[in-house]
């Protein structure tokens, strides 16, 4: 028998068209649909997943009018995030209609064969004080289907909790949990997974069943688990998207919506996720030559080509730094501070007016081009004017280097190991960090263990031109902590020079 993953997904209360309140101030119900996309993200980089379990309380405002639309918006990120792998899904109380839910999803209830296991899956029953209770007819069904495949290990999917008990005056627990339980043993039934309960519960067994409660999505530290089974053998692992509290990070490198590149990036909103998802603070950091540039400018790539370019008369269109000066000054506190991304022109100045130069928190290099461009070129002379640039830019008087040799992986180029060493002695020299930088990047740690032993910093960057990657800090970790082969990294983090 093969192995069978499970991504678990529970409670995510997502809420956007129907028109309700939210139902705690505590969950992120706006950013459900979010929270879904970046758990099975980080869930793909562990390994990936053959099938998801969805534990109910998927919707806030299932009661609502308009929850059909929220509905449909769940379902769209569903198969954008999931794709085509299998899905089962047991309504919780939120949920409303249970038909709406599944239909929008494409599910039905009870049993589901994925890859030699049966899963099964419940839709309950709840009354106006949210008491949950099993119709017979549900059991009844059960315990035939539970008869076909037997063979096969079992494993049931329901909203509320049945072991252990939860002391509460809020009726967590499935009522008939006896009955239920009861047949749940005689039928031979490997794990049961529930939601419902925020908190989660650990892995427990009765009667020979594992019982498990997944935490809720939508409530701090926002909360997934993959469960992997081999047969009858089972293991949990609990996923937190929130950042450790006991390691302090700073992301140094989150763009705005005046990068033309942005996606849906606004400086508000890049905050918000900053403190939902743990750092200790973060700097807006933007393309400095962007702020003089139109956006058919920027495209045209002229202010890099032509070396009149700067001099000429800049249209009040092109002349953004002001604005952009003025949009972000008033958010600038101990939490959020100010940056520039500058590279050199085609003669070798930085992209920043002299006069633009002061003022900032933090001023980071980058190579995203060379003078004379590529085509055409040998890999030989890439290499040697991108030394060239890094050392220029470095020279400028930068505190961190973005995504060192990300140039190449952008050019289709290999990867020049044999200047690992140079850049680090130049970042040395210069008392800069390096950054790990995950966006449209593979980092190598290679390099990045030459920096922990040369004592270079290491900055993390989520150079964000999308919401879904601020604070999204789980592969900078792992990363980092290999470089380093230690789990303590934290005195090697570059936390900026306001720290």
């Amino acid at each position: 028998m093969s192995d069978l993953t499970l991504l678990v997904l529970t409670d995510v209360h997502f809420l956007h068209a129907a028109q309700a309140l939210p139902s705690s101030v505590n969950r992120q119900c706006d950013l459900g649909v979010e929270m879904l996309r970046r758990a099975a993200k980080d869930a793909r980089r562990l390994g990936g997943f053959d099938a998801v379990a969805l534990l109910g309380d998927l919707l806030d405002g299932g009661r609502a009018p308009g929850v059909e639309l929220d509905a449909a918006e769940l379902a769209r990120a569903v198969n954008e995030a999931l794709g085509d792998v299998p899905r089962v899904v047991a309504p919780g109380n939120h949920d409303g209609d249970p038909q709406v839910l599944l239909s929008a999803l494409g599910d039905r209830p009870g049993l589901h064969e994925v890859g030699g296991y049966r899963l099964y899956s419940f839709v309950d029953a709840w009354d106006a004080s949210d008491v949950c209770r099993r119709p017979p007819s549900s059991m009844e069904r059960f315990v035939e289907d539970a008869r076909t495949g037997a063979d096969k290990p079992l494993i049931v999917l329901q909203h509320n909790p049945l072991w252990p008990p939860i002391q509460s005056d809020y009726p967590y627990m499935l009522s008939d949990a006896e009955r239920v339980m009861k047949a749940y043993a005689e039928a031979g039934v490997v794990l049961s997974l529930s939601g419902h309960y925020h908190h989660g519960q650990t892995l427990s067994v009765r009667a020979g069943v594992h019982y498990w409660t997944g935490g809720a999505l939508s409530d701090s530290p926002f909360r997934y688990a993959l469960v992997r089974l081999d047969g009858r053998a089972l293991t949990i692992e609990e996923r937190a998207l929130k950042l450790p509290e006991d390691l302090p990070l700073w992301d140094v490198h989150a763009h705005t919506h005046y990068a033309y590149c942005s996606e849906d990036v606004t400086p508000q909103e890049s905050i918000r996720r900053a403190r939902l998802f743990g750092l200790s603070g973060v700097c807006l950091t933007e393309h400095s030559d962007q702020l003089y540039l139109t956006r058919e400018e920027c495209l045209s790539g002229r202010a890099f080509t032509d070396d009149d370019f700067w001099c000429a008369p800049r249209s009040d269109e092109s002349e953004r730094m002001p604005r952009y000066r003025a949009e972000v000054e008033p958010l600038r506190s101990d939490y959020v501070k100010l940056g520039v991304e500058i590279e050199l022109d085609r003669v070798g100045r930085p992209a920043l007016r002299a006069g633009h130069r002061q003022g900032w928190d933090l001023m980071m290099g980058a190579v995203h081009w060379i003078p004379g461009g590529v085509e055409g070129r040998s890999d030989h002379e890439l290499c040697r004017a991108f030394m060239e640039n890094t050392e220029a830019v470095l020279r400028s008087g930068v505190q961190v280097l973005a995504h060192p040799f990300r140039f190449f992986r952008r050019y289709k180029r290999p990867q020049p190991k044999e200047l690992y060493r140079p850049v680090v002695e130049m970042l040395a020299r210069c008392g800069a960090a390096a950054e790990i930088n995950f966006h449209t990047n593979d980092p190598d740690v290679e390099f990045f263990a030459m920096c922990v032993r040369s004592g270079v910093k290491i900055a993390l960057g989520s150079d964000a031109h999308n919401l879904l990657e601020v604070g999204d800090f789980y592969p900078h970790l792992e990363l980092l902590r290999s470089a380093a082969h230690r789990h303590d990294v934290s005195d090697l983090v570059f936390h900026g020079p306001w720290a």
